[in-house]
């Protein structure tokens, strides 16, 4: 550094709430695609099921 400057640090508060908001819609979004397999496929054994009858 040279002699009158001065290193200024900024607090960056807000990236943890930016960081915790994008986890989270990342997480429902494969949340909502994990609940969708395993309903089809819930739904797919049971037409078999009640196909085999």
């Amino acid at each position: 550094m040279s002699g009158n400057m001065v290193d200024v640090r900024v607090p960056r508060w807000w990236m943890g709430g930016v960081a915790s908001a994008a986890a989270a819609c990342f997480t429902q979004f494969l949340d909502t695609i994990k609940v969708n397999c395993a309903v089809m496929e819930t739904v797919s054994s049971f037409e078999t099921l009640v196909n085999f009858y």
